[in-house]
């Protein structure tokens, strides 16, 4: 689990909250062993540590990549989100509804979450040049809010969560 990233979330003082340290407790309970929360500095480090035997399970929403897939085997998923963007209102074509209609907006500045799929893609449709890369989501959204960025990309949750709560 990783400090204050994704639904699964570590508090400064060290108690875990959130679904995956829930989903650990009953699989520890279930396994008839003790759960010990092993917490990364990074997100792509999970893997890299699990196959180090640092730790015995990935517990985290990731998504499935061929690449991740080579390297560890999946479970079904017991989560599942899609990509989602947060916009400045000025800048959101009417009627959009979709990640693609980030296309529409001319010179788009975009904000994403640094070594992950949403890198990825928007790389694979937008100019380098055009996105900033942030070290958490949460500083990506906060881009958009200062004006370093028109607009960002995240997981749906996330997006929905910070629009509600940050109606500016």
């Amino acid at each position: 689990l990783l400090l204050n990233e994704g639904t699964g979330r570590f508090h400064e003082a060290g108690s875990q909250i959130a679904a995956e340290c829930d989903l650990a407790r009953l699989l520890a309970d279930y396994l008839g062993v003790k759960v010990r929360f092993v917490r990364p500095e990074r997100y792509d480090q999970q893997i890299p540590m699990l196959l180090a035997g640092e730790s015995d399970i990935v517990i985290a929403a990731m998504t499935r990549t061929v690449d991740r897939g080579l390297k560890v085997s999946f479970t079904a998923p017991y989560f599942e989100v899609s990509q989602a963007a947060l916009v400045r209102r000025e800048l959101a074509p009417v009627g959009a509804d979709s990640y693609f209609d980030l296309l529409e907006i001319d010179r788009l500045r975009l904000g994403v979450k640094a070594g992950t799929t949403h890198e990825r893609f928007a790389r694979q449709l937008f100019a380098a040049d055009a996105i900033t890369l942030y070290p958490t989501a949460e500083e990506a959204a906060a881009g958009i809010t200062k004006g370093d960025v028109d607009a960002m990309v995240a997981d749906s949750p996330f997006v929905s969560i910070w629009s509600r709560t940050h109606p500016e």
